[in-house]
């Protein structure tokens, strides 16, 4: 056979061909020929596309330098089934897989095969997302510190960060790892180590630190600058103390206030002066406001105080009698510092001590110290006295009476008492003289020896008087008082007496009344009351009288005008009480109704009318009662009518 391609190939068969229509004529020795007709078709041209999957809030990879991105390719064409073969930018294979993922970013070639091994080639290119720039600085500046004052809590960090995927959150910790802020920019931080975790949208982290310091401690002492020999204060109670105080550290540019014990605010200058004894506080500020306070003690001398000894005693006092110079007294001073001088009595201060030679007086003793402090007291020097004489300057004494004189002189001193009438009485008293029983006066003189050997007389004209005494008379306009007229006029009739003084003998206060008006207590156990009246002279001259009152007993009466029959424990009979100077002799007891009846009798005070009658209880109504009472002291008989409401 011989063969006629339609492409000009002769040979029987034929290859390497593309898609497309071929015939063949196939001839045979004898020339018979057939035609044959093929189709060669091809499958569809192979392509492929790529695509980024992974998706974290817009970017590729989640994070700067993370291996999360994930790529997909889709084939088409060609002869399925198809491999795949990923690659990267420096031609490592890194899958097989058609949507291979965990990848970080890059550039990425994937190559795909089909049955037939068509291959067809594709890129893609994963990308980061932004990187992470941060800056944290120190944003507060207290005078070139981080921190105001050592100890504080008012520092500040401003943290700036772009990149990743916003929105951001934050976790600031300390050097021991506690949370302190979860804002971008924490405020009012102490010095310390801070360290800031900071996530992205994408949970994408960084951290960084910064360090907040602090000034040194603001400190300082405060001292005394004065001296008084040795003392803070030249004298006790003095304000001349002086005191500084010098600061350290915190930051320069202080400014002061000095307050005393009580708060009061003395001043502001480093240096304070003219100060008392007590204990100041003072306050340093430093430029940031920090503060630091401390205090100083301003001691005081010991108070001079003086006093005095006397070196001389004559019984008991420094000088020997009233008149006499021969007293001595020494000054005894301490406290305060020593090297001290005296002043006597206004005298220039000297070192004279004890002091000599005198006599009764009050002595003014100044000491002053090395310091000029001073201290003063004064003292009296007092004498034995010479004999008192605390005589009244006319002794008055009542007719028939002795008179008491006394001397009121200190007990063992001798006393010689001369009078003008020749009596000569060596007492110094209390003693009792008897003078004639008539209206005259005696002259007196009193010579006085004290037992400390002062001696003085005195002598008195008219010292004794005689005078005559009063006479006490009275009289009442009654004798005879009763429970219904207990009262009493009474008329003074005593001579030469201006002062009276009356005892009722019924245990009331006494009166002083000249001619006194009385209401007298009538009782069942008194009969009588003895009135004493007691008249003074203006001399103390006393008379008394004494007169009887008697007590006479009245008839009193109480009758209810309301009973009430009604059989409980209260007001069931109608019953007078009588009281007082009444007879059970010729008592009765009458009671009658509207129409005159009578309805009860009896003639026993302890018997009342129970609102019966007959046996029956009368109706509620007025019904009229009748009494008859005698007097027991007059046998006198009174009738007595009323009314008495019966209730039930």
């Amino acid at each position: 056979y011989t063969y006629a391609w339609s492409n000009g190939a002769i040979t029987e068969d034929i290859s390497a061909l593309t898609a497309g229509n071929f015939s063949v004529t196939v001839t045979d020795i004898n020339g018979c020929q057939s035609t044959l007709n093929q189709v060669l078709t091809q499958p569809q041209q192979m392509t492929s596309t790529t695509s980024v999957v992974s998706n974290y809030n817009g970017q590729d990879i989640s994070c700067t330098g993370a291996s999360d991105g994930a790529v997909d390719v889709l084939a088409n064409g060609g002869v399925a089934p198809y491999t795949f073969s990923w690659t990267d930018a420096a031609g490592t294979v890194i899958s097989n897989i058609q949507n291979p993922s965990g990848l970080p970013s890059g550039l990425y070639t994937v190559t795909i095969v089909d049955q037939n091994g068509c291959t067809v080639f594709n890129n893609i290119v994963l990308t980061d997302p932004p990187a992470f720039v941060f800056n944290a600085v120190v944003s507060t500046n207290y005078n070139g510190q981080n921190i105001s004052c050592f100890g504080g809590s008012d520092g500040a960090i401003d943290l700036s960060v772009s990149g990743g995927i916003p929105a951001y959150s934050y976790a600031w910790t300390n050097s021991v790892g506690g949370v302190i802020s979860v804002i971008q920019d924490p405020f009012n931080l102490s010095a310390d180590v801070y360290s800031v975790l900071v996530t992205d949208a994408n949970g994408c982290v960084f951290n960084t630190s910064i360090q907040l310091t602090e000034p040194t401690e603001l400190g300082g002492t405060a001292a005394v600058t004065s001296d008084y020999n040795g003392a803070d204060i030249s004298c006790f109670s003095l304000s001349d103390g002086a005191v500084i105080v010098n600061p350290v550290d915190g930051t320069p540019g202080y400014t002061f206030q000095w307050t005393d014990a009580g708060g009061a605010v003395l001043g502001t200058n480093q240096n304070q002066s003219g100060l008392p004894v007590g204990t100041y506080d003072v306050e340093i500020t430093d430029l940031n406001g920090c503060t630091f306070i401390t205090n100083v003690i301003l001691t005081q001398p010991i108070v001079v105080t003086i006093g005095t000894t006397f070196l001389t005693n004559y019984f008991g006092q420094p000088v020997s009698c009233v008149g006499a110079t021969d007293g001595i007294v020494q000054a005894n001073t301490a406290g305060g510092t020593p090297g001290y001088t005296y002043s006597w009595n206004g005298s220039p201060f000297s070192a004279t001590n004890p002091l000599t030679n005198q006599g009764v007086e009050t002595l003014n003793v100044i000491v002053m110290d090395a310091n000029g402090c001073t201290a003063a007291t004064s003292t009296i020097l007092a004498a034995n006295p010479l004999p008192p004489f605390n005589l009244p300057p006319v002794i008055y004494s009542c007719a028939g009476y002795q008179v008491s004189i006394n001397s009121m002189a200190d007990p063992g001193s001798s006393c010689t008492w001369v009078f003008s009438d020749g009596q000569v009485i060596n007492d110094c008293g209390p003693i009792y003289v008897d003078f004639p029983n008539s209206e005259e006066c005696y002259d007196m003189t009193l010579t006085v020896l004290t037992p400390q050997g002062c001696i003085s007389s005195t002598s008195m004209t008219n010292f004794i008087c005689i005078v005559p005494n009063p006479i006490a008379s009275f009289s009442a306009d009654t004798y005879e008082i009763s429970t219904t007229n207990p009262d009493v006029f009474f008329n003074n009739m005593s001579i030469g007496a201006d002062e009276y003084f009356w005892n009722f003998g019924d245990g009331s206060e006494w009166s002083q009344d000249v001619n006194p008006y009385h209401i007298f207590p009538v009782v069942d156990d008194t009969s009588s009351y003895n009135i004493w009246l007691y008249a003074i002279s203006p001399y103390g001259c006393l008379d008394s009288t004494v007169r009887v009152i008697e007590i006479k007993e009245d008839v009193i009466l109480y009758v209810p005008n309301t009973f009430t029959p009604d059989g409980d424990e209260y007001n069931n009979n109608f019953i007078p009480i009588l009281s007082g100077g009444f007879s059970e002799e010729g008592y009765s007891l009458l009671i009658f109704n509207r129409w005159g009846e009578l309805l009860f009798e009896s003639h026993d005070t302890s018997a009342g009318w129970d609102g019966n009658y007959q046996g029956n209880l009368c109706q509620d109504g007025t019904y009229t009662w009748k009494i008859s009472v005698k007097n027991k002291e007059t046998n006198e008989v009174k009738d007595y009518v009323g009314h008495v409401n019966l209730l039930r």
